[in-house]
């Protein structure tokens, strides 16, 4: 066994002390790491959705000027040294054994005094040592559940940053969207700036009571639609660049993104809005800024895979929803072989149903995982799609997303559901070094 194999077995270990939402035990531990948070500058982001694909397009534009970059996000994909990047490098399995040396005393006296780090945070505290010691100019800083009581919420931020609310994680977060809101809200720190997404009005008055009582700066989406005349896709998909090109306004009218789906326009819009602000923070021109769009990717959001199919992150109900609109854009009404698997914990039925709308046949699959977090189990999904008058013969399980991948179909395959499934997907396409 390597030392790296050997190293991540014993943090995997951290996963038996489960969430554990409050951050004292979080505080407690980056003070016993000499507060290297307090070296950084971060743009803290929190959503339900669109998080990700926002902080990809900032770490793209950033970048492009020049800044060194760190960006912490979660979960990861094939290996740990994914959450921790710096100017889209993993981490080297070498620089993660040797910081973790320095972290292995540190966790030792916790656990001797029965607070334990959860893996969460560990992998939080971790990416703040990695970046801090690495000089990074600016760090792209992700939420992992919530944001309130989330780990990443032990540091201050140049900005806060929160995308999309919608229900999730219930069980932790609340049962309504300004309950949810409330949480996600929780990362606006006083007196500086919030940004936020295209909100729902009971999520947006959250947010705005939110900023008056932090005396924080909301910067309004100014009610922007896709639909609206200020912007619009050019072109949904070009076959040569593999961008999207779209017209955010007159100034910016012929834009090349990376990132593809109809979704992204909001997500370019609000990277937008942020880089506006920090180009004056950290003095940089927001016009070389914006030509990094084209370089930005984001692995598993409407990926288009080497044999055509299409994967994509949408795990509930209001991703699934801006998922259908940004594939009507790209291929019409064309049907597809929807590959399917998800976690227990997921209002999934509702999903089903929007999927049962675009789907000739459906593939189920297991969702494996060394977490050991519940999946639905293939046959349920069946009996569930049953309920929603889908074709039974239209139905096929498998034991797992490979022998899903390996079986042909007539229709391009979309597969999603989890975050989890885009491992055994990636792998079945690319070299590890490829996807890391």
């Amino acid at each position: 066994m390597s030392r790296f194999i050997r190293i991540v077995t014993e943090i995997e270990e951290l996963q038996l002390f489960g969430i554990k939402l409050g951050l004292e035990q979080t505080a407690r531990f980056f003070e016993l790491l000499h507060n290297p948070q307090k070296k950084l500058k971060f743009i803290h982001i929190a959503g339900s959705n669109g998080k990700g694909s926002t902080a990809a397009i900032l770490n793209a534009a950033l970048q492009k000027v020049g800044l060194k970059v760190g960006f912490y996000s979660s979960p990861h994909l094939l290996s740990i040294r994914e959450r921790f990047r710096i100017n889209s490098k993993a981490i080297s399995e070498g620089d993660f054994c040797d910081l973790y040396d320095n972290f292995k005393p540190v966790i030792n006296s916790l656990k001797d005094k029965n607070c334990c780090p959860t893996f969460f945070e560990f992998t939080t505290a971790f990416a703040a040592k990695y970046f801090a010691e690495e000089q990074c100019d600016v760090v792209i800083w992700e939420t992992g559940l919530g944001g309130r009581l989330d780990a990443t919420n032990v540091v201050d931020s140049l900005c806060s940053v929160i995308t999309n609310i919608a229900l999730e994680h219930t069980q932790y977060l609340g049962e309504t969207i300004a309950e949810i809101a409330t949480e996600k809200a929780g990362i606006i720190k006083p007196n500086q700036k919030v940004f936020v997404g295209d909100l729902l009005p009971e999520a947006l008055q959250v947010v705005e009571e939110n900023c008056q009582e932090n005396s924080a700066t909301l910067v309004p989406f100014d009610n922007f639609k896709i639909n609206q005349r200020n912007c619009k896709i050019i072109k949904a998909f070009d076959e040569n660049s593999k961008n999207q090109i779209i017209y955010l306004n007159e100034q910016f009218n012929n834009v090349k993104l990376g990132l593809l789906g109809k979704v992204q326009l909001l997500n370019a819009q609000l990277a937008f809005n942020i880089l506006n602000f920090l180009s004056k923070e950290l003095n940089f021109s927001l016009c070389e800024a914006v030509t990094g769009f084209a370089d930005a990717k984001w692995l598993g959001r409407l990926q288009v895979l080497p044999d055509g199919g299409i994967l994509d992150g949408a795990h509930n109900e209001a991703g699934i929803k801006m998922l259908k609109e940004s594939l009507i854009t790209m291929f019409g009404n064309q049907k597809f072989c929807v590959v399917f698997g998800c976690f227990l914990d997921k209002e999934y039925f509702n999903s089903l149903a929007l999927l049962a709308e675009i789907a000739s046949e459906f593939y189920l699959v297991p969702v494996k995982n060394s977490m050991n977090r519940v999946y639905v189990e293939q046959e349920q999904l069946k009996e569930d799609l049953k309920k929603l008058q889908f074709p039974e013969e239209k139905i096929q399980t498998f034991v797992s997303v490979t022998d899903a991948l390996k079986t042909k179909s007539g229709e391009k395959k979309l597969i999603l559901g989890s975050l989890f499934l885009q491992q055994f997907v990636l792998k079945h396409y690319f070299s590890d070094n490829e996807i890391i």
